[in-house]
C-alpha cells in the first residue's frame, strides 16, 4: 500500500487488472492490541466460500469473486462484488488479502495475517476525465463517476453517522480497531499500458468509530490535505474535495491474525463474516 514500494512490480501487470487499485502493501498498518485470532484458509478459497455464503444473504443479487491480479491469484487481493459486471468500480465491494506491512521489502508477505473489509471508489469526475486524453482515446467511460456509483451516497452516510456506527459495531463485536485507508491516484498509461496508474498519495488511520488517529508512514507520498483529519466527518469533507480532481480509493477494514488449527468451512466463513457484516449496507 503505500501503494507502493511495489509500483514497479505491479506496473508490469496493471494492464490486466481492474485499474486504480495499486496499494495493497501496508494499508493495514499495525494490528491493534484488540486483535483476535481466526483460523482461515488461503485467500482465493476463502473468497469463493464467502461469495457462496453471501449469495444466500443476497438472493436477488448476482455475486462474484475476483482477484486483483489474475496472474497471481494466491498472492492477490480478492474482491467479493455484488455484480458479475466488470470492471466494478461503482460498487461497494468486500476485499480480503494477506497482510503486507514491510514497506521497505515489497516482496514481504505475512500469510498469518489477513486484511479485509469494505472498498469504495470515487471514480473520476467527467471534467477531470477529459483532461486525461491518453485514457480518453480508448472511449472508455467506465472510470467516469455517475449517479449510480456508491460513492455519493456513501459520503452522505459518512456525514449522517452511519459509517461511524458501523466502525463502532466492528470494534464492539470483535475488539479490533478499524483501519481507514485513503489513496489518491490518476490514470497515466496509454495503449498497452492503459491499465497503468500513478499513485498521488496514501494515508492510513486507526478508527474506533469516534476518532481517527493517523498511523506513521515513512513513504514520501502522503496526502497533505488529510494530515489534520481526526474524525470521519472531517474526512468526508476532505474526500469530497479530493474526488473533484483525482481518483480516491477508500478502504475500511481490520487486520486479523490467522492460526493453523483446522476448522470446518462453515466455521471459517462465520468467523470472517463477523468482520464484514457491519459493512453489508454498502455492498451494493
Amino acid at each position: 500500500m503505500t501503494r507502493r514500494a511495489l509500483s514497479e512490480t505491479v506496473d508490469s501487470v496493471c494492464s490486466q487488472l481492474q485499474g486504480p487499485l495499486s496499494f495493497l502493501v501496508s494499508m493495514s498498518g499495525m494490528i491493534g492490541s484488540g486483535q483476535r485470532p481466526a483460523k482461515l484458509k488461503d485467500v482465493p478459497t476463502l473468497a469463493k466460500l464467502l461469495r457462496d455464503q453471501i449469495k444466500i444473504a443476497h438472493p436477488q443479487q448476482q455475486i462474484s469473486a475476483r482477484p486483483w491480479n489474475r496472474f497471481k491469484p494466491n498472492q492477490s487481493l480478492w474482491w467479493i462484488i455484488p455484480s458479475t459486471a466488470w470492471p466494478a468500480y461503482r460498487h461497494g465491494k468486500f476485499f480480503l488479502t494477506q497482510d503486507r506491512t514491510d514497506l521497505e521489502n515489497p516482496s514481504f508477505w505475512d500469510p498469518s495475517r489477513l486484511f479485509l473489509g469494505l472498498h469504495v471508489e470515487s471514480g473520476l469526475s467527467r471534467d477531470v476525465a477529459s483532461v486525461y486524453t491518453k485514457w480518453r482515446a480508448g472511449n472508455d467511460d467506465s472510470l467516469v463517476r455517475s449517479s449510480d456509483w456508491l460513492w455519493g451516497s456513501f459520503l452522505t452516510d459518512l456525514e449522517e453517522g452511519a459509517v461511524a456506527e458501523a466502525a463502532r459495531m466492528v470494534h464492539r463485536t470483535t475488539g479490533v480497531t478499524v483501519s481507514v485507508v485513503v489513496e489518491t491516484s490518476y490514470p497515466s498509461g496509454d495503449g498497452s499500458d492503459r491499465g497503468k496508474w500513478e499513485l498521488l498519495g496514501h494515508m492510513n488511520f486507526n478508527c474506533d468509530g469516534y476518532r481517527l488517529s493517523p498511523k506513521p508512514c515513512t513513504q514520501p507520498k502522503y496526502i497533505p490535505e488529510l494530515k489534520d483529519v481526526r474524525s470521519l466527518d472531517e474526512l468526508r469533507e476532505k474526500l469530497l474535495n479530493l474526488a473533484r480532481f483525482r481518483w480516491v480509493d477508500l478502504f475500511l477494514g481490520v487486520v486479523i491474525v490467522t492460526e493453523s488449527a483446522k476448522m470446518t468451512e462453515e466455521q471459517v466463513v462465520a468467523e470472517v463474516w463477523e468482520y464484514l457484516a457491519p459493512w453489508d449496507k454498502w455492498f451494493v
